[in-house]
């Protein structure tokens, strides 16, 4: 459970820096292989839970 409220906290604070960087190109383009990473991070920790 623990992991599924860090990888939430880390999720939050993507979506923050992609708000914060939403002008310049270049770092909106890092900022959404970021999310995607959480993202991908975030689903596999809650499927890894629920399948315990």
């Amino acid at each position: 459970m623990l992991d599924i409220i860090i990888c939430l906290l880390i999720l939050a604070s993507s979506i923050y820096a992609l708000v914060k960087v939403w002008e310049n190109k270049k770092a909106r383009g890092i900022a959404v292989i970021l999310l995607a990473i959480t993202l991908n991070m975030v689903y596999k920790a809650i499927k890894a839970y629920f399948s315990q």
